[in-house]
């Protein structure tokens, strides 16, 4: 899985939140990357704001 996946995952565990919103951020960010169809440290903010 994507590095930066990992890390969310490893700051919404530290912060306490449920596995279901784990589930939910990292699934988001699946789709963003799916949906440029690039890594996710690839894709710039002008890309996130059009």
């Amino acid at each position: 899985m994507n590095t930066l996946i990992e890390q969310v995952k490893t700051e919404i565990a530290y912060l306490g939140y449920s596995q279901s919103t784990c589930k939910s951020y990292c699934e988001h960010l699946l789709k963003l990357s799916h949906y440029f169809n690039k890594p996710l440290d690839l894709i710039t903010d002008d890309e996130l704001n059009i």
